[in-house]
């Protein structure tokens, strides 16, 4: 097997610049609009009372990579101090099958989720708009403020 890059939580955190992963996601749903990306089906299961797992995967035909990411939630990680979702995300070479790269999806989604909901705005919010309500106080609520400020008109 090739070498590969592996990413963790802090360097994933000190090389992502918030509007280019806006850019990057619009990117990636104009390919998905254009038939040179897939997203799979997502596999779902749960896992006793209070956990589950999904694999959500999808395909950058026009990149070649596809990216496969598995993530955990469980629901009395709180009384163990520890986050409620753990991930990671795998990206491989579609034509090699070489993988490229292994981060940790779980710093990743709220830059992700973030950039979705920015991306939404920039096309669906009225322009004049000069309030921005945000529900929920969860681990991407701060994405999603920063994500919204970034396409804000000023």
């Amino acid at each position: 097997m090739s070498s590969f890059k592996v990413f963790d939580e802090k360097s994933i955190q000190s090389l992502l610049d918030l509007p280019e992963v806006i850019r990057s996601v619009e990117s990636a749903y104009k390919a998905k609009a254009e038939n040179q990306a897939e997203v799979w089906p997502m596999i779902y299961r749960k896992l006793g009372q209070a956990a589950d797992m999904n694999i959500r995967s999808g395909w950058m035909k026009n990149k070649k990579f596809f990216g496969c990411k598995i993530l955990q939630w469980s629901g009395n990680n709180v009384t163990r101090m520890l986050p409620a979702v753990h991930a990671v995300l795998t990206i491989m070479d579609s034509e090699t099958g070489e993988v490229k790269g292994i981060l940790n999806a779980s710093a990743l989604t709220g830059y992700r989720t973030g950039a979705a909901g920015a991306v939404g705005s920039k096309f669906l919010a009225n322009q004049d708009s000069q309030t921005l309500l945000i529900i929920g106080t969860g681990n991407e609520a701060p994405y999603q403020i920063m994500g919204q400020i970034c396409v804000m008109p000023c």
